[in-house]
């Protein structure tokens, strides 16, 4: 099965698919990271991720550098699915959550997969109910 790889604006909320049609993710997450697409201009400010969709969206990537107090310098990929589990852990979190989960949580809002993130992803992910985590 192919993929697309396709950039999304963090900036938005919810996120949007600013551009796409790479085949490969080494060009896609460098699109993201130096904004160098004529259509990226619009975003050089802009948290820009990178989503593979094999339609439905499968895995999203951060491709590295500065932002929300964190720094890594290599790509990370997260799996759709996860982040759909996150997001509901998110939502939980006003409701006695069980502990681990509550530790895990707090852990990944200081990275790159935080609430913020996470809530604007939630139309890409198919989370239909858009409410607030």
């Amino acid at each position: 099965m192919s993929s697309n790889y396709h950039i999304l604006c963090m900036n938005h909320d919810p996120a949007i698919v600013v551009d796409g049609g790479w085949t490969q993710p080494a060009v896609a997450i460098t699109e993201a990271r130096q904004h160098a697409n004529e259509q990226l201009r619009h975003h050089q400010n802009c948290d820009l991720l990178v989503g593979r969709y094999s339609y439905p969206l499968i895995e999203v990537c951060c491709p590295g550098g500065e932002h929300n107090g964190v720094s890594h310098s290599q790509p990370e990929w997260v799996d759709a699915d996860w982040l759909r589990l996150l997001y509901a852990a998110y939502r939980s979190q006003g409701r006695e959550p069980e502990p681990a989960v509550a530790r895990a949580v707090q852990h990944l809002a200081r990275g790159c997969w935080g609430v913020g993130r996470v809530h604007r992803l939630r139309v890409e992910l198919g989370i239909e109910d858009g409410g607030q985590p």
